[in-house]
C-alpha cells in the first residue's frame, strides 16, 4: 500500500533537468522582499503562502516588559488570533489551539505562554528566522489542521564573545554566545519573573459584592515562571554542521477566594504548575549547492498540574466548640504528553524544479492522573460527626506511533506560472488502531504582467491530519486542558484548506511597501471535544467523556505593511465566521465556535527618533468571543449529607458573548552606546487606557440566597514597566 502510493506521488512530480537558484520571500525589518536561499535554508518556495520573519522584525514592534516577543509578531498577522487575555493558545484561521504547531528547533512545545500567555516561551536573545503557514502547507509540514509556527536559533558563527543582562520591573534575564574555536559556537539564556513580589500586590483586581455583610475577594497571588535556553553548533567542514538545542520552562499560577460574612466562611485556591522541557539534535549536509540533507532527533515534554483546594464553614454562632456544618474538598490533576521522533528533510534542485522529500517517525505518550477527595462534616459542641467522606481516582495512558513520508516539487511555466504538487502519506497506529492517511497539496502562483514583476495571484489546496488533541473547558487554554491521543474510539481529524489571493510588493524611491489580500475556507472532520454537560475529574476511559464533530471556517483577511524613512506601520484586518457541530450539542445542529471572533484588527507603527531613542505603539481590537456560561442552577437533595446543594447548568452551548477585545500598548527605547556595546532604557505601558478585557467569568450567590450575580475578572490592566538591558561584544 505505502509503496504503491509512493509510486503515484513521483507520478504527479515532473521529470527533474537541469539546475536553478531557488527563490523566497521574506519579511525584513517588517517588509516583504525576495532573498536567494543561503546555505542549508530549506525553507519558502515561489508558490508558497507562508512567510519568513527576519529577526530584524522583533526591533520595530513595541515591547512590554521590555521583552521582544516573537509571537507578538505573528499576533498581529492577518488571520491569527489569540481570542482573549490569559490566553496562551494561537487559533489560526478559526482552528482550535490544538490545531497550530509550534516548534523550537524541531521541538514541538505544546504550551507557548508564560504569564498567563502574557510573554511567550521564546526569548528574543536566541531567535532567528522564523516561518510561518496558515495555509498551502509544504508537505514538508503535518501533524496539525490550521497553522504552522517554526522558528529556529540564530547562529553565533563569526562572533566572540556578546551577550545581554537585563532588569525590569517584571522580570529580569541574561544571554551569553561565544565561539569556543573556529568551528564551535553556543548560545545560552534563562529569564526569570517576580511579579508575585513587585506587581501583582499593587494591581491585584478586588471583586466585592453589593452586600456590605460580605466581603468577597478574587485575587491572583502568583503568577511566576522560568525559562533556559541552550544552543551549540559545531561546523566539521563546509559540508557538515551538527547542532544541539535544549530548552526548559515551568510556571506557577495561583488564584485565591476567600468570602467571609457573619454565618459563613469560604477560603478557596486554584494552583496550576506546568511545563515544557525538550532537546533536538539536527544534522545539516549539503552534498552539493544543488542537493542539501538534514536529520534530525528531538525529545519533547509537556507536563501541567492543576491543584484545587474548597473549604466552607457554616454557623449560626462562631465560637470553638460549637460549628453548624464544614465541607472540604480537594482536586489534584495531572496532564502529561511526551513526544520523541527521528526523521530526515531533503532538498534537491534541478533546472525549473525544486524539489523536496523526507520522513518522519514519533513515538507519543499521553498520561493523566486525577485524585479527587471531598469531606463534609458536622460539628456540634466539638463532637465531630462525618456525614460525607469520599476519595476517587483515575489513572490512564496512552501512546501514538506515527511514521509520515512526503514528496514536494515546485516548477516554473514561461516564467509566468509556478506550481507546487506534492503530498503526504501518514500512518498512525496504537494498540491494533492503525488509520492511514494521504494528504496531497497543490499550490499555484501566478505572474500575470511582466511589467509589474512582484505582483501575483496564488490558490492554493491542502489535505491536513492530526492524531494529538487538546480537550478545552472554559474557552481557555490552562482552565482545565487535557492533552490525548488518537485511538480505536478517538478518531484522527483532517482537514481540507482552500484560498486564493492577491500579492504585491512595491519599491517606489526605496520605499518599501507590501499588500495581501486573501479568501479562505476550510472545512475540518472528526474534530473532537467534551461531550455536554460532562466533566473529566473522574473517568475510566476518555473517549467516554470526548465528543466527535466537524467544523468549517472562512473570512476574508489583509494586510498593509509599509516602510519609509524612518518610520515602520503595520496594519492587518480578518473578518471570520466559525461554525462547530457535534452529535450531542445543540442538537447536532451548527453553532458559533468559541473560536468564532468576527473582526480582528491589529496595527503598530515605529519611529526613529535619532541614534538615541524610538518610541513604538499597538492597537489591537477584537470581537467578543462565545463562551459557555452556566448561567442557571438545579437545586439537588444530596445524601447522606441531607442536603441541597445548586448545580449549575448552561442554557446552551456557547450561549454568552464576551464584550469586545481591546488594548493600546506604548513602548519607548533610549540607547546608550559605549565601548563593549550599549544599553537600552526601555518604559512600556501595557493597556493605557485601562480596558478591562475579560479573562475569568462566573456567577456567585447574593447575601440570603437572593439570587446571583455575574463576577468577572480582569488579569492585566493598565501597567506600566521599566526594564533595563546592558548589551555587550568582545
Amino acid at each position: 500500500m505505502i509503496a504503491l502510493y509512493l509510486i503515484v506521488i513521483l507520478l504527479f512530480i515532473p521529470v527533474v533537468v537541469s539546475g536553478q537558484s531557488v527563490r523566497d520571500t521574506v519579511i525584513t525589518s517588517g517588509v516583504l522582499r525576495e532573498a536567494v536561499i543561503v546555505g542549508n535554508q530549506m525553507k519558502l518556495k515561489s508558490s508558497d503562502m507562508g512567510v519568513r520573519l527576519d529577526p530584524l522584525v522583533l526591533s520595530k514592534v513595541p515591547s512590554i516588559f521590555g521583552n521582544k516577543d516573537i509571537m507578538k509578531v505573528v499576533h498581529y498577522l492577518p488571520g491569527v488570533n489569540n481570542n482573549s487575555e490569559g490566553n496562551v493558545g494561537v487559533s489560526v484561521r478559526g482552528g482550535d489551539y490544538d490545531e497550530t504547531f509550534v516548534s523550537l528547533d524541531k521541538i514541538p512545545l505544546y504550551n507557548t505562554g508564560n504569564l498567563k500567555g502574557f510573554i511567550s516561551v521564546f526569548n528574543p536573545d536566541i531567535i532567528g528566522d522564523t516561518y510561518f503557514y496558515k495555509t498551502a502547507f509544504p508537505a514538508e509540514y503535518g501533524g496539525r489542521l490550521s497553522g504552522v509556527i517554526d522558528i529556529h536559533s540564530k547562529s553565533v558563527y563569526g562572533e566572540k564573545i556578546n551577550g545581554c543582562i537585563s532588569i525590569g520591573t517584571m522580570m529580569s534575564g541574561a544571554s551569553v554566545s561565544s565561539k569556543v574555536n573556529e568551528n564551535t559556537a553556543f548560545i545560552l539564556s534563562g529569564r526569570v519573573s517576580y511579579l508575585g513580589l513587585l506587581v501583582l500586590p499593587i494591581y491585584r483586581k478586588i471583586i466585592s459584592g453589593s452586600d456590605e455583610s460580605i466581603n468577597f475577594t478574587t485575587q491572583v497571588d502568583g503568577v511566576e515562571f522560568y525559562d533556559m535556553n541552550g544552543v551549540v553548533e559545531h561546523r566539521f567542514n563546509n559540508k557538515h554542521t551538527i547542532k544541539g538545542s535544549i530548552y526548559s520552562g515551568n510556571n506557577i499560577n495561583k488564584l485565591t477566594n476567600d468570602i467571609r460574612k457573619s454565618t459563613y466562611i469560604f477560603e478557596g485556591s486554584d494552583i496550576t504548575n506546568w511545563g515544557n522541557i525538550g532537546g533536538s539534535l539536527l544534522w545539516n549536509y549539503n552534498y552539493s549547492e544543488k542537493h542539501q540533507i538534514s536529520s534530525f532527533l528531538y525529545f519533547s515534554r509537556y507536563s501541567k498540574r492543576d491543584r484545587l483546594y474548597q473549604k466552607s464553614v457554616a454557623s449560626t454562632v462562631f465560637t470553638d466548640s460549637v460549628f453548624q456544618k464544614s465541607k472540604i474538598a480537594e482536586q489534584s490533576l495531572r496532564n502529561n504528553i511526551a513526544d520523541i521522533a527521528a526523521g530526515m528533510e531533503a532538498r534537491f534542485i534541478a533546472g525549473i524544479h525544486t524539489l523536496d522529500y523526507g520522513w518522519k517517525y514519533s513515538m507519543q505518550f499521553a498520561g493523566f492522573l486525577s485524585d479527587i477527595f471531598n469531606k463534609e462534616a458536622e460539628y456540634k459542641n466539638s463532637k465531630e460527626s462525618i456525614l460525607y467522606n469520599e476519595r476517587s481516582e483515575s489513572n490512564l495512558s496512552y501512546n501514538l506511533h506515527t511514521l509520515s513520508l512526503y514528496a514536494d516539487d515546485e516548477f516554473s511555466i514561461d516564467n509566468w506560472l509556478d506550481v507546487g504538487i506534492g503530498s503526504r502519506f501518514t500512518i498512525y497506529a496504537n494498540y491494533g488502531f492503525v488509520r492511514m492517511v494521504p494528504e496531497p497539496r497543490i499550490r499555484f502562483s501566478i505572474h500575470p504582467f511582466t511589467s509589474i514583476k512582484d505582483l501575483s495571484f496564488k490558490l492554493s489546496y491542502s489535505r491536513m491530519s492530526q492524531g494529538v488533541h487538546q480537550l478545552i473547558r472554559g474557552g481557555a487554554v490552562l482552565e482545565s486542558d487535557i492533552w490525548t491521543l488518537a485511538n480505536d474510539k478517538i478518531p484522527v481529524s483532517t482537514s481540507n484548506q482552500y484560498s486564493g489571493g492577491i500579492y504585491w510588493d512595491i519599491y517606489p524611491d526605496n520605499k518599501k511597501c507590501s499588500f495581501s489580500l486573501e479568501g479562505y475556507y476550510t472545512r475540518a472532520q472528526n474534530v473532537v471535544d467534551y461531550k455536554e454537560g460532562v466533566t473529566y475529574v473522574k473517568m475510566d476511559n476518555i473517549a467516554d467523556i470526548v465528543d466527535i464533530g466537524e467544523g468549517k471556517s472562512f473570512g476574508v483577511e489583509g494586510s498593509v505593511i509599509k516602510e519609509f524613512g524612518l518610520t515602520t506601520w503595520s496594519v492587518s484586518y480578518t473578518w471570520g465566521k466559525s461554525l462547530d457541530r457535534y452529535n450531542s450539542k445543540n442538537n447536532g445542529k451548527w453553532f458559533y465556535s468559541k473560536q468564532d471572533i468576527r473582526h480582528n484588527l491589529s496595527t503598530w507603527i515605529s519611529q526613529k527618533l535619532g541614534k538615541h531613542f524610538d518610541v513604538s505603539a499597538s492597537f489591537v481590537y477584537k470581537s467578543g468571543r462565545y463562551i459557555t456560561l452556566e448561567d442557571m442552577y438545579l437545586p439537588i437533595f444530596v445524601t447522606p449529607a441531607n442536603s441541597v446543594v445548586n448545580i449549575f447548568i448552561a442554557s446552551g452551548i456557547n450561549n454568552y458573548k464576551l464584550g469586545d477585545y481591546h488594548k493600546l500598548d506604548l513602548s519607548a527605547n533610549y540607547y546608550i552606546f559605549h565601548k563593549l556595546g550599549k544599553s537600552t532604557i526601555n518604559i512600556s505601558i501595557n493597556n493605557v487606557y485601562n480596558h478591562h478585557n475579560t479573562y475569568k467569568l462566573w456567577l456567585i450567590e447574593l447575601p440570603n440566597k437572593q439570587g446571583y450575580e455575574l463576577r468577572s475578572l480582569c488579569l492585566f490592566p493598565f501597567m506600566p514597566s521599566l526594564s533595563y538591558s546592558f548589551f555587550f561584544f568582545f
